[in-house]
């Protein structure tokens, strides 16, 4: 049993004891101020927000890992609001920025929940660290495999996909919007598109986990009658494969992984190292 459930029980036992002698005593002052402290703490102990045990160990992870928790934080942030209110630093840099950002992400989170027809259960922060962590740090994606040994964030690349298996990826991603996103019309915020589709380029071989590979924004892309694509997309995150699979519900033998997203300093040195082992006269450490 937690700590934090040995101190409840010990709360209900006391309000419970602080309940029954205000009904057997005489009501005086003293007994007015007992009952009105066993109320009080009735309430804390059903009221889940109150007893939030995730807050403290989420605020730490935003401040003590801000190149992951709180970047991540703010990812999530947003991709939640309006553009005037994004926040455009690229993780937070102090502990007030830290507090800060936490309490915006937990009333954005409240105002999400709010309009949810069936409610998930746990506390607002624990719902808030399971949103952030299988969204904007680990997260599941179809797979593009193909070797290449310089693979840099915000540096586009061009894609041509005629395999079966990448026919189906580019289309699954794509369908969900209108006809000219598939015919060469930019999916952006400017055209309405606030999370643009994404797929992991595996550039990296073998194909297995602990193996590095990127996360990439489709750019544009131009989907042909026979279902072949010539894109463009952008890398935006190196990550670390966890696990590669394919869906029993499939017959295009395409694979799918799950991903844990790097911290800044750790991608940083990979396309550090990637270079240096291209261009070996090159000394950037």
């Amino acid at each position: 049993m937690s700590t934090w459930c040995v101190i409840n029980c010990l709360l209900w036992s006391f309000a419970s004891a602080l309940v029954l002698k205000s009904q057997i005593a005489s009501c005086n002052n003293c007994c007015c101020l007992l009952s009105e402290i066993a109320g009080w703490l009735i309430l804390r102990r059903n009221n889940s927000s109150a007893c939030d045990s995730l807050k403290p160990p989420f605020k730490r992870l935003v401040k003590t890992k801000p190149e992951l928790w709180g970047r991540a934080t703010l990812l999530f942030l947003n991709s939640n609001c309006s553009k005037e209110e994004q926040q455009q630093k690229s993780y937070p840099d102090s502990a007030a920025h830290s507090s800060m950002l936490l309490e915006r992400a937990r009333n954005v989170m409240q105002e999400i929940l709010a309009g949810e027809e069936i409610h998930s259960k746990g506390t607002l922060h624990a719902r808030l660290y399971r949103h952030i962590l299988s969204n904007y740090i680990r997260c599941e994606m179809p797979v593009f495999h193909m070797l290449d040994d310089m693979i840099t964030r915000d540096r586009s690349v061009r894609l041509h996909f005629f395999e079966p298996r990448y026919r189906s990826l580019i289309w699954d991603l794509m369908e969900p919007f209108p006809n000219d996103f598939r015919a060469g019309r930019i999916p952006n915020a400017e055209n309405g598109i606030s999370d643009p589709p994404k797929f992991l380029f595996a550039h990296r071989s073998p194909l297995t986990p602990g193996v590095v590979a990127c996360i990439v924004h489709i750019l544009h892309c131009n989907i042909n009658p026979n279902g072949t694509a010539t894109l463009e997309v952008v890398p935006v995150e190196h990550v670390r494969i966890e696990m590669i699979f394919e869906k029993e519900d499939r017959s295009d033998h395409l694979h799918f992984a799950k991903v844990m997203i790097m911290q800044e300093d750790e991608q940083d040195l990979i396309e550090i190292l990637d270079i240096q082992k291209k261009y070996p006269s090159l000394s950037l450490i």
